[in-house]
């Protein structure tokens, strides 16, 4: 339960997933040996990763509530952004360009990207160096294709690919659904896949 506890505030404190280790001590005494249902962590000031000497244990059981101090000393990693191969300023930030690493939340920047969702499809700011971490200000967001924009329509199944040509209802980026108006009227939605390329799987 205390672990539970623990990892909650860290999600709390530094967003969903984190990887938390613990370990904690009592300082007045040990863990109660009534039956304990839930146990949350209380401080008054933020409980960061690290070392904390002022945190209490709130422990919630049949007879009333319990609320022990504790030494609490956490590490947490997060998932991080790290660039496979160098990007140019200016260039198209694909998939493959992009791993995800673990690291430690002392050696990651506050403005760390940490999903592929958050960069892939965006335009690097400055040239983005292979083994190094992708923070916000190295982005920016801009439309891969625009509205009225014809593109090559691939239709793809497991086993025949057809391609046609279609216009585009809306801007979009890599990644995202966008309506496509094809030559014979009709209207469907396809995944964009690159700057000239929708995908409509089947």
């Amino acid at each position: 339960m205390v672990m539970t506890a623990v990892v909650d505030v860290m999600e709390s404190m530094y967003g969903d997933p984190v990887s938390v280790n613990a370990s904690w001590a009592f300082t007045d005494s040990g863990y109660p040996t009534a039956n304990i249902q839930s146990v949350r962590l209380a401080s008054p000031h933020p409980i960061y990763a690290g070392f904390n000497d002022s945190v209490s244990l709130v422990m919630r059981g049949d007879s009333g509530s319990v609320v022990a101090p504790i030494q609490l000393d956490v590490s947490v990693q997060i998932p991080v952004i790290v660039m496979k191969r160098s990007v140019a300023p200016g260039s198209i930030v694909r998939a493959e360009d992009v791993e995800v690493s673990m690291f430690s939340v002392n050696e990651a920047p506050s403005n760390v990207i940490r999903s592929k969702q958050a960069i892939v499809g965006k335009k690097a700011r400055s040239r983005l160096l292979e083994g190094r971490m992708a923070t916000g200000p190295m982005l920016y967001d801009v439309a891969v294709v625009t509205s009225g924009q014809r593109v090559r329509v691939v239709l793809e199944s497991d086993a025949i690919q057809i391609a046609t040509r279609g216009t585009l209802r809306h801007d979009a980026r890599i990644g995202e659904r966008v309506g496509v108006e094809l030559e014979n009227g009709a209207t469907v939605e396809a995944e964009v896949r690159d700057d000239q390329t929708v995908i409509i799987r089947n």
